[in-house]
């Protein structure tokens, strides 16, 4: 996709140094030859590789497909592929069939690029590429620990839920990396259809397990699948290890895409947050008293909200309802001091 840069060759001897005149003479000479033969040529070198891959950025930003498939008018900037090149557009165009790359000045070859490279570059997202949320299994809100045994439906790590004949698993980390290793069920991932684009998906992970995409077959890492853009979907894994998931849209995979720990925790809260909530207060006699609690993410849909509460001088104490972003509490306190301590949590998961 891009032309790797070539460094400039260093000279075999040090720069002359006016302390040490028994070697100026050999030095100086070196120098000479040094910059003539190698620091023209290499800087040359760099101007031409870093025009090349400029122009590689710049023909994924406008790439508009294969030329003969283009009509009417085309508007600068713009690049097609053509006979196995690929060709940027000098200026606006009336008629784009009327200016053929190759043959009409009209445009400029900026081979060595290789057309499916640039179309794979014009169709892949380069930040949160990956579909896939807590696709390394580094959070783990509900706490699971040892030998996890999962019911059909049931939740282990955050947004991994076992199949239908239920999942067991253990799992361990080094070095930034958490492994999970399936021994009996299936492991899987729904994923959420506000997220996805019609296309190609390649779902990609590292272990000996192996995977699917949605109602397709398992096959190894790497396979492809062919996704509806907004109908939610689903990723599964047999058993065998598997780490470093990955779903992204393209007909390859590429290096996973790490994120920093509190944008994955961010992500996992819009499906299930954990939180507590605390009321304090003195009433001179028998009142209600409520309050709210807001989320740290807005939920995809209205949570299901379970609570337990530890009251002082409380009678009575209910969720009173709540929405996509926030909890409603309601409660009664006797006259006096009241309080009263609410751990709940916020289920929005698919």
């Amino acid at each position: 996709m891009t032309t790797p840069v070539t460094p400039v060759p260093d000279a075999s001897l040090p720069l002359p140094d006016p302390a040490d005149l028994g070697t100026w003479g050999a030095r100086m000479a070196e120098m000479h030859r040094w910059m003539r033969e190698e620091l023209r040529g290499g800087m040359n070198s760099l101007a031409d590789q870093t025009y090349t891959n400029a122009m590689a950025a710049v023909a994924a930003a406008n790439f508009k497909g294969d030329w003969a498939g283009l009509t009417g008018a085309l508007a600068i900037p713009a690049s097609a592929s053509h006979a196995g090149s690929v060709w940027m557009l000098l200026s606006t165009l009336a008629d784009v069939t009327t200016e053929t790359p190759g043959v009409s000045a009209e445009w400029m070859d900026i081979m060595p690029l290789k057309a499916a490279d640039i179309a794979m570059l014009a169709t892949t997202q380069l930040g949160f590429r990956n579909k896939v949320v807590n696709g390394n299994f580094a959070v783990n809100q509900g706490g699971v620990s040892g030998t996890v045994v999962l019911a059909a439906g049931a939740y282990g790590h955050d947004q991994w839920k076992a199949g239908a004949s239920g999942c067991t698993y253990t799992f361990s980390s080094s070095e930034g990396v958490t492994t999970l290793t399936i021994s009996a069920g299936s492991l899987i991932q729904p994923i959420e259809g506000a997220s996805l684009r019609t296309g190609t998906y390649t779902l990609s992970w590292t272990g000996t397990a192996q995977g699917k995409i949605g109602a397709g077959s398992y096959g190894a890492s790497g396979l492809t699948g062919s996704i509806t853009g907004g109908a939610n979907t689903t990723i599964e894994f047999n058993t065998g290890t598997i780490a470093l998931v990955q779903l992204e849209r393209g007909d390859r995979a590429t290096v996973f895409e790490f994120l920093d720990p509190t944008t994955d925790l961010l992500r996992c809260q819009r499906y299930y947050e954990k939180g507590a909530f605390q009321i304090t207060g003195n009433h001179p006699s028998s009142a209600g008293f409520g309050g709210t609690a807001y989320y740290k993410v807005p939920k995809r849909v209205s949570p299901t909200v379970t609570a337990s509460y530890s009251n002082v001088n409380v009678l009575s104490m209910v969720t009173s309802g709540s929405d996509a972003s926030q909890i409603r509490f309601f409660g009664s306190g006797g006259a006096g001091a009241v309080q009263i301590s609410a751990n709940w949590t916020a289920n929005a998961r698919m």
